[in-house]
């Protein structure tokens, strides 16, 4: 799918935003701030919403990270609902077959999507649990057209629809053809579901009757998920990460095993360089600026191969690291602005090779009184474990994937991770990097996130960098052509379309460069300083935001 510009619509707003990456989400997002609802109600309606209209990207079966502005309060905290392994999990459980990490019951992991709901409900909450369902109880009910976005997920996943009971029962019509853009698509089973844990609250879902069922499917065909995994899940409230960025700005994002510390180091590197807006109006300005860009992405990701779950790896001490400035000065200060800094991967610190999440979905809201909400959602690879209850209309992630494996290595040879080995009970790495920067006098400057796996880490980086430093607009940043780089595989990846001569002009700095066929989408919210909002969704996903 070739990024386009979307209609220059849902731009800008006085009063609150919601950037959802389907315009339906947005809307839904919207409508509840206009009710009074809070940043979070907006964020857990237009979510639910995402579930019944992107299943492949996310939904009560997945997890997610979200970050939260309190502006009367000017606290910013994080929910961490992250999925967790099976306490029957073992670190070894895939290597005689990996593939069964991927898809199937196996590939299973709590789901935590519901309990962080709650807990966010429970602390920043206005409107009733209720109304916050109805939305999405509607739309699972009643229907909605196939978008390219979910059109191209399907055709993808084609196999997997058919040899599922449940997938198949929505995906595929009465003739025995897939679905596709622009067909109607109802999902009775989930609105049932959804109506039911909107009436009697989460726990139907975690230690009622629901709970049991989702059990008993999954065991049937190979499972390890109990009802002791179910029962004993907790979301977990953190205190965010945070780090000073382009002059009067604090950058708060989740820390691990969200990956947000990883795009706060490269913001941080990138930040003391002496920019001014004009050093990128020339080729050799915007060369030298993704060069750099490039190389400091390169010793990010080498720390966040040796991040984990802080529950149960002693990474404390790495995040301190990577969020130093003196750290930022001293890469800095070893990027080489003529050539490559090192041709071997491995000097740029990193013994291990990195996992990494490819559905999701973002969305970033403001409200009237100033808070905010930066959410990313997942079950993982489009439609998660390939499974959707026939019995609940949920489709369980394959969040399993996400940890590493002993003893497989990577394409390049890289070993596996091990900070992020299975252990029961343990919630694997994440790409999901909810972001939301402030000013000093408390406004929300940006809040923003991104889907499209480790591609959203350096889509939030360069965004928060050209907004912030060079104070390009939003839309034209997102609707940008983006590089990528994960140092491993050790080369750039860029979007068809990208400048043809900025590459070259890298190639000639000795990057190596591949066009990738896959992108991150941004969903972002920027208040200037006169105080107007401008919220865009990213084209790349088709999705457009709404506000008043």
């Amino acid at each position: 799918m070739t990024p386009t510009s979307g209609p220059d619509v849902g731009y800008r707003f006085d009063h609150g935003a919601v950037a959802a990456d389907a315009q339906i989400c947005s809307q839904v997002g919207r409508d509840l701030l206009q009710d009074g609802g809070s940043a979070v109600d907006a964020a857990i309606a237009a979510m639910l919403c995402i579930g019944a209209v992107h299943p492949s990207s996310a939904g009560i079966g997945g997890g997610f990270f979200m970050t939260i502005y309190e502006r009367e309060s000017g606290m910013t905290r994080v929910i961490d609902a992250r999925e967790r392994a099976p306490f029957a999990a073992n670190e070894t459980m895939f290597v005689e077959h990996p593939e069964l990490s991927l898809a199937g019951a196996l590939s299973i992991a709590t789901p935590g999507e519901l309990h962080g709901y709650k807990q966010a409900h429970d602390l920043y909450g206005v409107l009733p649990w209720n109304q916050l369902f109805q939305p999405a109880i509607l739309i699972a009910e009643e229907g909605y057209l196939i978008d390219n976005t979910m059109a191209a997920d399907i055709v993808y996943n084609e196999d997997y629809i058919r040899a599922d009971e449940g997938l198949s029962s929505l995906f595929v019509d009465g003739d025995g053809n897939l679905k596709a853009e622009g067909d109607l698509v109802m999902n009775p089973l989930l609105a049932a579901t959804l109506r039911r844990l909107a009436n009697e609250g989460v726990d139907i879902f975690y230690t009622g009757d629901i709970a049991q069922t989702l059990v008993e499917e999954t065991q049937n065909i190979g499972g390890i998920l109990t009802l002791a995994d179910m029962s004993s899940y907790d979301a977990l409230v953190k205190e965010p990460l945070q780090v000073n960025v382009f002059g009067d700005l604090t950058a708060f994002t989740a820390p691990p095993p969200s990956s947000g510390v990883v795009a706060q180091m490269i913001m941080n590197i990138m930040d003391e360089y002496s920019y001014a807006a004009e050093d990128v109006s020339t080729m050799e300005g915007e060369t030298l600026l993704y060069h750099r860009f490039i190389e400091a992405t390169k010793f990010a990701f080498a720390k966040r191969a040796q991040l984990g779950d802080t529950e149960y790896e002693p990474v404390q001490d790495l995040i301190g690291n990577m969020t130093s400035d003196d750290v930022a000065s001293l890469i800095r200060q070893t990027i080489n602005d003529v050539r490559v800094t090192y041709d071997n991967v491995t000097q740029y610190d990193t013994p291990f090779a990195n996992t990494f999440d490819e559905g999701t979905s973002h969305l970033s809201v403001i409200a009237p009184n100033g808070g905010a909400v930066a959410m990313t959602s997942t079950v993982n690879n489009g439609f998660g474990s390939k499974f959707m209850s026939p019995t609940t209309g949920v489709v369980l992630n394959n969040q399993m994937d996400s940890f590493s494996t002993p003893g497989l290595r990577n394409s390049d040879g890289i070993a596996p991770s091990s900070p992020n080995f299975i252990k029961p009970g343990k919630r694997p790495m994440s790409s999901m990097s909810p972001t939301i920067l402030l000013a000093e006098n408390g406004d929300v400057r940006l809040a923003l996130g991104a889907s499209g796996s480790s591609r959203m880490i350096t889509s939030i980086s360069l965004v928060s960098l050209r907004t912030q430093r060079f104070d390009e607009d939003l839309r034209d940043v997102i609707n940008q052509r983006r590089l990528h780089h994960q140092l491993s595989p050790n080369y750039i990846q860029y979007e068809e379309g990208f400048s043809e001569e900025i590459l070259s002009r890298l190639e000639n700095k000795g990057h190596e460069t591949c066009l990738q066929t896959r992108y991150a989408v941004v969903q972002a919210i920027l208040r200037s300083r006169e105080g107007s909002l401008y919220a865009f969704s990213d084209p790349r996903k088709g999705g457009i935001a709404a506000g008043f």
